[in-house]
């Protein structure tokens, strides 16, 4: 608290004044990269060019550029811990409910980008949406942890695993 207090060029007191433990500061940042990333997603449009595994991986991707741009990896490490450390606190009940929305978000998109398509597994596509979700969690938890995994290395796995998943699943039946 006293760095964060030093980055913000203010006293340690007037951090707790709006922070009483590490883990509400932690919630307000990964707040603030929620809603920054919800405002991109928004907006997002695929590429008409662009095949599905690419269009799934890029809307992934948002997520995982403006988490890393705003939080270290150390602190998503940090992030990460306490939400083993405390599973019943109120942390990890809003974290957990940011994870929902984005999940949410993302069943959207995938029913959107593949409302175009002839699909025979419509009614799995929640299902599905949550599986690729949580897979790409997943692997973002495995980039935090692991310095020396790039951004390059995490999407290349993803888009591999999207291809095998796709492949598997036959979505064109």
């Amino acid at each position: 608290m006293a760095a964060i207090a030093d980055n913000a060029e203010v006293s340690t007191p007037t951090v707790f004044n709006y922070f009483k433990t590490k883990e509400e500061l932690l919630l307000a940042l990964v707040l603030q990269v929620h809603h920054e990333t919800r405002e991109k997603v928004e907006d997002f449009r695929p590429k008409a060019s662009a095949g599905r595994v690419d269009t799934i991986s890029e809307f992934l991707q948002m997520y995982t550029r403006k988490s890393l741009e705003s939080i270290s990896r150390k602190t998503w490490r940090h992030v990460e811990s306490t939400r083993i450390r405390m599973p019943g606190s109120d942390f990890v009940k809003n974290y957990d409910a940011l994870a929902t929305e984005m999940l949410s978000d993302f069943q959207q998109f995938l029913v959107l980008t593949l409302a175009s398509e002839r699909i025979g597994m419509t009614s799995n596509l929640p299902v599905v949406a949550k599986f690729i979700f949580n897979h790409w969690s997943a692997l973002f938890v495995e980039l935090v942890r692991d310095e020396s995994l790039t951004i390059e290395n995490h999407v290349k796995q993803l888009k591999d695993d999207l291809t095998a998943l796709i492949e598997t699943i036959k979505i064109d039946d």
